[in-house]
């Protein structure tokens, strides 16, 4: 007996040794060994890490903060498992994985991570596996195809900063994630996850944030998604999503971020979005919504960001939105929109920008409009407005943009507007005014004046910046802007643009440059200035 023991001891790993077939999770320096279902664990990651299909650069996420990132041993022995980079133990489990990518084939072995709570994976490629619905203390889910952001001087990354993700994530959402009840974030995205929004989301009563942006997702909005009371953060921005907004969103009580923007939806605006009482942004850009703008967002009084652009939205600017006092961002451009600007507008303490451009406006620039003292931008180009430039604009210490071009303003510009000091674009063009800009703005600092030359016939649309095309009027077989706009606000510009197509027109030889200086803390470079078009 003492021989039989003797033997089995000799084939025993040694404590201290890796076990010989590149696995460490034999080793009691990673993981506790009496611990058996860590143990499983630490294998089911091994085998994740080491799965055929992925390049030693995608590994686990966090060790993109180590200057040994690219070493595959700051994922190995002889460090213990609870100091893996992305990885998170609790109560003799892995319950955290965040994962820089993984393989179609590593499903099974990530599904025996029963204990996971947050799973975060930024590298997916093919379909969303259905028995991830299995995971059911699960969280976190949140999975993708986009890049990693990195530092772009580290070696093995790109000179952009960005690494590429070696597949793409595609298919539908498995409708067998609406049985992750504990959810509280569902974030996917990809350029190829196409499909439906499933119904059976609607059982993820725990959820507080739902993004589900950037993708190819189609057909409607279910209902089923009134049901996540739970509900703060609801982003399905930049997809195909088409038919009416369902007006049962209306019972998410708790929501503060509704992001619509850049689908295909269609219909008015149901007026039950104005029983969100807690919602501070809501944009609904680039859709096809047409009607009035219902009188009833006037009572979404914690609003700070209202985004309606381009859609075919009608009828004048109702008067309710003035008692939106804390709002800070109103786009509206390119609509159908008539009637007058409201005087109230310079009434909100908090106004940063007022965008209204591209519309049926008509009667004069309220000067009211200068009370609103943290303007600072204010576009209203491409109206019927008519009257003078109101002097009282002086006052807008803030103001870096003025865009009042294509209207039919007239009379003297006022000498006044050379006061303001961060003034950095003044489009005036397309007016009837005797003065072309106020004396003391042709010798600012910084600013350079001139054309672009003859030739711009030889630069095609994918050369030219797109942040200098003009606002396009919306194209009159789809009714969607052809080309994108400048913006302040990252969810107000679709990434996905109906790009236009041939050659530059000669005519931007017109193209003016009227400032190089960026306005600090603006998110765009230099804008542009038409003359003659």
């Amino acid at each position: 007996m003492a021989a039989v023991a003797l033997t089995t001891a000799a084939c025993s790993p040694d404590p201290g040794r890796e076990d010989p077939t590149g696995s460490p999770c034999t080793s009691p320096r990673v993981v506790d060994q009496s611990q058996e279902t860590l143990v499983a664990d630490c294998e089911a990651l091994w085998a994740i890490h080491t799965s055929e299909g992925l390049d030693d650069v995608v590994g686990l996420e966090g060790f993109a903060d180590d200057p040994t990132w690219m070493q595959s041993s700051a994922w190995a022995h002889p460090n213990p498992l609870d100091d893996w980079y992305g990885v998170g133990v609790a109560d003799g489990r892995v319950t955290y994985l965040s994962l820089a990518g993984i393989s179609p084939g590593s499903w099974p072995d990530l599904l025996a991570l029963t204990e996971l709570r947050h799973l975060t994976v930024d590298c997916v490629s093919g379909p969303i596996s259905p028995e991830l619905g299995d995971l059911h203390n699960l969280e976190v889910l949140s999975l993708g195809s986009g890049n990693i952001d990195a530092d772009g001087s580290r070696s093995g990354i790109s000179g952009d900063g960005l690494y590429e993700c070696p597949g793409t994530m595609t298919g539908p959402i498995p409708p067998e994630l609406g049985n992750l009840t504990n959810l509280t974030n569902l974030l996917l995205s990809s350029d190829e996850l196409s499909g439906p929004i499933p119904p059976e989301l609607g059982n993820l009563t725990e959820l507080f944030v739902l993004g589900l942006a950037h993708s190819r997702l189609s057909g409607p909005i279910p209902p089923e998604l009134s049901s996540l009371t739970e509900l703060y953060h609801l982003n399905l921005n930049n997809n195909q999503l088409s038919g009416p907004i369902p007006p049962e969103l209306g019972n998410l009580a708790q929501l503060g971020v509704l992001d619509l923007a850049v689908n295909r939806l269609s219909g008015p605006i149901p007026p039950e979005l104005g029983d969100l009482e807690s919602l501070r942004e809501l944009s609904l850009g680039y859709n096809f919504l047409s009607g009035p703008i219902l009188a009833e967002l006037g009572e979404l009084v914690a609003l700070y960001l209202l985004n309606l652009n381009c859609n075919n939205l009608s009828g004048p600017i109702p008067q309710q939105l003035t008692s939106l006092r804390g709002l800070q961002s109103l786009f509206r451009h390119h609509n159908q929109l008539s009637g007058l600007i409201l005087p109230g507008l310079g009434d909100l303490p908090q106004l940063i920008g007022l965008y209204i451009s591209g519309n049926q406006l008509s009667g004069s620039i309220p000067p009211e409009l200068a009370r609103a003292s943290k303007l600072g931008t204010l576009d209203l180009s491409g109206n019927q407005l008519s009257g003078q430039i109101p002097a009282e604009f002086s006052g807008l210490t803030d103001l870096a943009r003025l865009d009042l071009k294509d209207n039919r303003l007239s009379g003297p510009v006022p000498d006044s507007l050379a006061d303001l000091a961060n003034l950095w674009l003044l489009s005036l063009d397309g007016n009837e005014l005797t003065e072309p800009r106020p004396m003391g703005l042709e010798e600012r600092p910084g600013w350079w004046h001139g054309t672009i030359g003859d030739h711009t016939s030889r630069i095609t649309w994918d050369q030219w910046n797109a942040y200098c095309l003009r606002d396009s009027e919306p194209d009159q077989g789809t009714g969607q802007p052809t080309t994108t706009s400048p913006s302040t606000d990252d969810q107000a510009e679709p990434s996905r643009a109906i790009a236009p197509q041939g050659t530059v027109p000669d005519n931007t030889r017109h193209l003016h440059y009227p400032a190089v200086e960026q306005t600090p803390g603006y998110r765009y470079g230099p804008s542009c200035l038409w003359t003659d078009l």
